[in-house]
């Protein structure tokens, strides 16, 4: 019954090698394991290219079967293992990630829902670091350059504009959450804990391409 979720869990998690060109930037983990988060997102080495979103060695995407609605955005979701480590089964909840670890989730919004793949505005990355103590949730809100991303403890607001699948114009007041937001999702049983990586929840084939792209240019794959 669970030969799919433990296929996927080792493909995302254990073999990385597989996939050719992968795209290069360093990792740090100390900066992950910190007591204090980065003012920004590149001091951790998660991607190479932010305006792409490649993710660095040893950082692979994954997708959810039943993914949270967050005013129509689109979603990149990438999960980092240290190495040596694994993440462990478990029958209910999330899977057991050691400390270390990483969950990113990148929300964007394509200019026009019916070209998905181009002119993707791209809003924050929030990252989810299993720390000693725990889990810690951190935002971080991008350049208009897509150089970087500045860490927001507080949140933000920002107005978005897009064209929706039937060609009407929408637009909305994009709510980056504060620290007592993401605290407000993210609890069980009086504890900071993800949500999404359940195994029923990765229970599917995730076809990884043999050659590395980026995740915007598999959007319509990764978009939920």
């Amino acid at each position: 019954m669970f030969r799919r979720v433990l296929s996927v869990l080792a493909a995302a998690l254990l073999s990385m090698t597989t996939i050719a060109a992968v795209a290069r930037a360093e990792i740090n983990d100390a900066a992950l394991l910190a007591a204090r988060p980065a003012k920004l997102l590149s001091e951790y080495g998660l991607f190479s290219d932010y305006a792409n979103q490649m993710p660095a060695e040893g950082v692979v995407p994954y997708a959810l079967i039943t993914p949270l609605f967050t005013d129509y955005a689109h979603k990149f979701r990438f999960v980092y293992v240290p190495k040596g480590e694994h993440a462990t089964y478990d029958a209910k909840e999330v899977m057991n990630f050691p400390v270390g670890s990483v969950l990113v989730k990148t929300f964007a919004y394509p200019a026009d829902f019916r070209a998905p793949e181009k002119d993707i505005r791209i809003i924050e990355t929030r990252l989810l670091i299993r720390q000693e103590k725990g889990w810690n949730a951190w935002a971080y809100v991008y350049d208009e350059e897509l150089k970087d991303a500045v860490l927001k403890v507080a949140g933000k607001t920002l107005p978005v504009e897009w064209t929706d699948e039937a060609g009407n114009a929408r637009s909305t007041n994009y709510v980056v959450p504060n620290k007592n937001q993401c605290k407000g999702c993210h609890t069980y049983n009086k504890e900071f804990s993800p949500i999404g990586p359940k195994a029923r929840n990765l229970n599917m084939d995730y076809k990884y391409p043999a050659v590395r792209k980026p995740a915007c240019a598999l959007v319509a794959r990764w978009r939920a």
